[in-house]
């Protein structure tokens, strides 16, 4: 993944991911404590998938249909098209096994602001690392006591409160001297509530919180989230403790509460750590919940109905692109390589014919018109140009493109066809078979996308042969006519074949 994939990978999660904050947040104050705290729960761990997925399906239910399409900046990754006065088209040939399109560059602004999320990304991180192996030693040191319970029982300095630690071990931990001062009542508290965190899985889900707030660290709706996630863990496993225990022994789970908080702080920061004691300010709504807890489910289904539709809405992408792909047979693939050819030559008043003649003769393919453009305005144009060591293909894109025809590689030959030529991208890679791909966005065939691929085998070197041309049209002024039905374009194109650089020059007047 390049630099810039990456900043634009991590713009659209952390702004999908704040969107899907607001939402779960809005639907948790709607819905307030009608549900179980497992349920609300649940809400927030699809908020944190969302956050640290690093591609999503797309779907037609996604909640991000409801937002604006935008378009891709395209550019080549070695040589540039360049023309002026109009803006520019930006059409070359790639280096070995370069990504066909890829995102423009990121201006000097984003890329200092990609080394400091780097830094705080690597900060976090490293917390993380030595907090874990800090915690691991210490429960390596740690003194065992015996347990009847699915827990080891570990007394040891690291935690300042009762804690669950391990993913695939589990051990309970406990503060030193804490068999001493609590009775065995109270112990069992504990343990109900800590087995339930080793029911749930919560260990795992706090190793992807904090992936997600070292990835999202600059975003504070994240940690909004984080603590929210953390407070409705804390709030399930009471109820699920409290479901198991008798209306009489509510009251004493309640005092181990309260016990815990005036004696104990909340556990440190650390993903293998998930302990028991809030922060105070966080307590007053667990021991509410405690005081009026009443046993059986609230709005189970019904709550279970939003979640799954919540996870379908947000887990999803914008069906933006749908994609038909075939086979190209043999010959196909070869008139590929006949449009990669490089041709010169001058035409002066020359009908569509003609071009396609001169075309055809020099690439040594026959080009053909499809029966859709029998009617297009190209059939009337005149063509004058003149043509100096130009790709086939980027010579035939300029004279189509103003009337939204494109090329077609088939088996017959080169097809001239109707399709609108918004991008079109040729991969040619040595002994190897060819793909057709048609991407159509959002169903508009003015926005419809055509991609051709031969993927090759492994050369001598170990390298695959890769030829990428990418066309992408930018600014108002390409493919219109003033005001006399003319067009005219000079184009230099500056050519990078495995290293042996190159120049190429077209200059085209079109005339309707």
């Amino acid at each position: 993944m390049t630099t810039t994939s990456l900043v634009l990978w991590l713009f659209d999660t952390t702004m999908k991911g704040s969107l899907m904050i607001l939402l779960v947040a809005s639907l948790q104050w709607m819905i307030g404590s009608r549900v179980d705290a497992r349920w609300r729960h649940l809400l927030w761990v699809v908020v944190l998938l969302r956050l640290v997925i690093p591609q999503t399906p797309a779907s037609r239910l996604s909640l991000f249909n409801l937002l604006p399409a935008a378009e891709p900046i395209a550019f080549a990754a070695r040589a540039v098209l360049v023309e002026a006065p109009p803006p520019p088209v930006l059409m070359a040939t790639a280096e070995r096994q370069v990504v066909a399109v890829t995102p423009a560059p990121i201006p000097a602004a984003l890329r200092w602001a990609f080394w400091i999320w780097l830094a705080g990304v690597l900060f976090f991180g490293l917390r993380i690392v030595v907090a874990s192996i800090h915690a691991r030693r210490a429960v390596a040191s740690g003194r065992r006591s015996e347990s009847s319970g699915p827990l080891p029982i570990v007394e040891c300095d690291l935690v300042r409160a009762p804690a669950l630690h391990g993913l695939f071990r589990p051990v309970l931990l406990l503060p030193r001297g804490f068999l001493t001062s609590f009775t065995s009542e109270e112990l069992r508290h504990v343990v109900l509530h800590e087995t339930w965190h080793l029911k749930r899985m919560d260990v795992a889900v706090s190793w992807l919180l904090a992936a997600a707030q070292s990835i999202h660290w600059f975003n504070p709706l994240v940690w909004f989230a984080a603590s929210r996630i953390r407070e409705e863990r804390e709030l399930s496993c009471d109820e699920l403790a409290l479901s198991l225990l008798e209306e009489e022994e509510r009251t004493g789970y309640g005092r181990t509460i309260l016990k815990l908080l005036e004696r104990f702080r909340p556990v440190a920061p650390v993903p293998a750590l998930v302990g028991i004691v809030n922060q105070k300010q966080k307590m007053k709504r667990r021991l509410t919940m405690i005081a009026s807890f009443r046993n059986g489910t609230r709005f189970t289904t019904l709550f279970l109905t939003l979640v799954a539709a919540v996870g379908i809405a947000g887990l999803t992408d914008a069906q933006g692109t749908r994609r038909i792909m075939k086979k190209l047979d043999p010959a196909s693939v070869e008139n590929v390589e006949r449009l990669h050819q490089r041709v010169s030559f001058e035409l002066t008043d020359a009908s569509f014919g003609d071009l396609l003649n001169a075309v055809g003769n020099k690439i040594g393919a026959t080009v053909l018109q499809s029966p859709a453009i029998a009617t297009s305005a190209i059939q009337n144009a005149r063509f004058t140009l003149k043509a100096d060591n130009v790709p086939a293909h980027a010579l035939l894109m300029e004279a189509l493109m103003p009337f939204e025809l494109s090329v077609e590689p088939t088996e017959s030959g080169i097809t001239i066809s109707d399709e609108p030529p918004a991008r079109r991208i040729f991969v040619h890679g040595s002994e190897g078979h060819a793909e057709e791909h048609v991407i159509v966005t959002n169903g508009d065939k003015r926005e419809m996308k055509r991609m051709i691929k031969i993927e090759g085998k492994p050369a001598v070197d170990g390298e695959v042969e890769e030829r990428i041309i990418v066309n992408k049209i930018k600014g108002e002024g390409h493919g219109s006519f003033d005001d006399a039905g003319k067009l005219r374009r000079e184009l230099t194109l500056n050519l990078d074949e495995n290293g042996v650089k190159s120049e190429g020059k077209l200059t085209i007047e079109i005339t309707k």
